[in-house]
């Protein structure tokens, strides 16, 4: 039996996510991008995951889902709204942590607001889900940003400033 949730995420029109980047209207994405998350649950069928069938489903849903919430976050950074967009991608992590590209979002966030604890977390946590589950490393492109925290935080010890994001 096809999960609910799936079927519902089938249902959500590439036209109207489509749409609403055109509009590039927060309230339109957001809604979109809740609706997704709650809908959404991780892998499509996982105890069929070795049928072609089901990788093939499961792939398609989760680029949609990976792409709706990479767009709606981004809209929100462009707004300036950082601690929305914490919460946006950190809801995003608990749906699938596996999607690296959230981790890398986050971090950026978390580099806007200061917040470089809780960056470090994150990077570790990563780490961590990617070495258990997949058994690789964050991918050049997380290292590069995890390298840019380590960077800032040398000026700092050498007088300069707080992760400036220039």
């Amino acid at each position: 039996m096809i999960d609910e949730g799936f079927k519902g995420l089938t249902k959500m029109k590439h036209k109207d996510i489509v749409e609403a980047e055109k509009r590039s209207r927060i309230e339109d994405i957001m809604r979109l991008s809740d609706n997704a998350i709650g809908i959404y649950k991780g892998h499509f069928l996982p105890a069929d995951a070795e049928y072609s069938w089901a990788i093939s489903c499961h792939e398609r849903l989760r680029s949609k889902f990976l792409r709706l919430i990479i767009m709606s976050g981004e809209c929100l950074k462009q707004a300036e709204q950082w601690e929305k967009a914490v919460e946006h991608y950190q809801r995003a992590l608990e749906v699938d942590n596996l999607a690296e590209e959230f981790y890398r979002h986050l971090l950026v966030c978390y580099k806007v607001l200061g917040r470089k604890a809780e960056a470090e977390k994150l990077y570790n946590r990563c780490c961590k889900t990617l070495s258990i589950v997949l058994g690789i490393e964050p991918s050049s492109e997380t290292k590069a940003i995890y390298k840019s925290l380590i960077s800032d935080k040398r000026e700092i010890a050498e007088g300069g400033s707080l992760w400036s994001t220039e």
